[in-house]
């Protein structure tokens, strides 16, 4: 249960530099932990995990989906709806109501044994 992704960036100062490319590794099963953590034991919640899913480039968002492993990006969703609707507003709410739809969506569009994961 877990990602591997790598990409270079190329130095836009001097395009002859050699690139700085990076290796991440992501736990789907430790997000999963700490959203457990934190709604079962009020842990804090793992925004920074959620946000890193959500600013994933679509490429690797549809590769999540296209292998049956929405479930993700669905919490993260989720999750980050939850901060915009609650947290002290620094906008309007729309951009949470559009994450807790993007969230409800994805869920909807997810295999039946998908669903049953979350629900489970």
């Amino acid at each position: 249960s877990e990602m591997n992704f790598g990409w270079c960036e190329f130095s836009q100062m001097n395009p002859e530099e050699a690139p700085n490319c990076v290796n991440y590794t992501f736990s789907i099963a430790a997000f999963q932990r700490k959203l457990d953590s934190h709604y079962v034991m009020d842990m804090r919640p793992p925004l920074t995990e959620a946000f890193f899913l959500l600013r994933l480039h679509p490429d690797y968002q549809r590769d999540l989906i296209s292998i049956d492993c929405p479930t993700p990006l669905v919490f993260a969703h989720l999750l980050v709806a939850e901060l915009k609707l609650i947290a002290p507003p620094w906008d309007d709410a729309g951009e949470g109501w559009s994450h807790y739809q993007q969230g409800l969506t994805l869920a909807k569009e997810a295999s039946p044994f998908q669903q049953h994961l979350m629900v489970a």
